[in-house]
């Protein structure tokens, strides 16, 4: 689902459990893993979720603004 080879700093979404929009905090291109932090507000942001696969992300700009929009208000109202 990837695109290409995601950035420190970059807003992503992941098909797995958590959603997103998350931020890449670190890139191991060996594994092609990342580490994500959420940005929801609300959510504790000492959270770091590690070894997330490449092939799970889904960068924001591949959304367009609305299906953003949309995404982050039902995951706030499904807490």
């Amino acid at each position: 689902m990837t695109k290409g080879v995601p950035r420190i700093g970059d807003l992503v979404f992941t098909q797995a459990k958590h959603g997103g929009p998350f931020l890449v905090v670190a890139v191991y291109a060996d594994q092609q893993t990342v580490d994500l932090r959420p940005v929801k507000p609300g959510k504790q942001m000492n959270f770091t979720d590690r070894g997330v696969p490449w092939s799970t992300l889904r960068f924001a700009d591949e959304e367009d603004a609305s299906q953003v929009a949309a995404r982050i208000v039902k995951e706030a109202t499904e807490q």
